[in-house]
């Protein structure tokens, strides 16, 4: 497992048509199983929702039991999904945004420990949700790229809840199910970490560099011009070079792994952002970047 990641119990929500194969349902008979020999002590759980008003309020009843009796869930989601969302057997329908806005305030009260699996066509989709501008919605997330085929549902979860308790580590669970192939697409699975990292030096590289802070500016100052400001252009440079050091060395992390909420996400994610300052001390030393 992490260092630094707990959970007590695993969740799945399911929302499949009663005409159709309750993947859930088989799902939870085989991590019982698992449960059994290697966490006795875990509690596992399926509950039907049949539209989206009870997905919100499960999550919501999992974020007050998270906070108030520090119940810790995975939760794993079988529903039919696209690209813009989550659809529930009863025809309705929950874009990604939605669905991010109540993970997130269970991943807060889940002390930043919720690892997120979507067990629905174009899963991944929810990782465009994960930004380093806002607060991220979980720990760690499973889902798959592209479409799921009915064959390629249990296999995968079966080998990712083997090695998660077999092995007791997140990262290999993760990566087992990654290994597996699919018709279209692939699994993939993140923790929030990897893609904070990610996204930090994509920043960097994309948009810090001297290469493009013409763009910025020139964005900055039809910006201006609309507020009927006049723009320095040196001056601006030098805003724009200290906003993008505050950002980078701790406004995105600070954001992104909830420290007003969460402080000692500070320590637990040290080594992290120390990685993220070296680069940045690195890169102003260098020259080339408005840093």
């Amino acid at each position: 497992m992490l260092v630094g990641m707990k959970f007590t119990k695993i969740v799945i929500l399911q929302s499949i048509p009663a005409n159709e194969f309750q993947s859930g349902a088989a799902l939870l008979r085989r991590i019982q199983y698992e449960v059994q020999q290697h966490a006795p002590w875990l509690a596992v759980s399926l509950v039907d929702c049949i539209g989206e008003s009870d997905y919100r309020a499960e999550l919501a009843k999992l974020a007050h039991n998270a906070k108030y009796k520090d119940e810790i869930p995975i939760i794993h989601t079988e529903i039919h999904g696209d690209d813009l969302g989550i659809d529930f057997s009863d025809g309705t329908v929950m874009e990604w945004s939605e669905v991010e806005a109540l993970l997130t305030t269970l991943n807060i009260a889940s002390g930043f420990n919720l690892v997120t699996i979507f067990s629905a066509c174009f899963g991944a989709y929810y990782m465009k949700t994960l930004v380093a501008i806002r607060a991220a919605s979980c720990y760690a997330l499973v889902a798959p790229t592209d479409k799921l085929q009915p064959n390629e549902i249990l296999l995968p979860f079966f080998n990712f809840y083997s090695t998660l308790f077999q092995k007791a580590d997140l990262g290999l669970a993760i990566g087992s199910i990654s290994n597996f192939q699919l018709a279209q697409g692939r699994w993939i699975g993140k923790t929030a970490e990897q893609l904070f990292e990610e996204q930090i030096n994509r920043y960097i590289d994309q948009c810090c560099t001297e290469e493009y802070f013409p763009t910025r500016l020139a964005d900055l100052q039809r910006q201006a011009t609309a507020d009927g400001k006049e723009v320095d252009v040196y001056e601006l440079k030098e805003v724009l070079r200290q906003l993008n050091r505050d950002n980078i060395s701790h406004g995105f992390f600070d954001t992104y792994f909830s420290i007003k909420e969460i402080p000692a996400n500070r320590a637990r994610f040290a080594d992290l952002n120390r990685r993220i300052n070296d680069r940045l001390r690195a890169l102003v030393l260098s020259g080339g970047y408005v840093l």
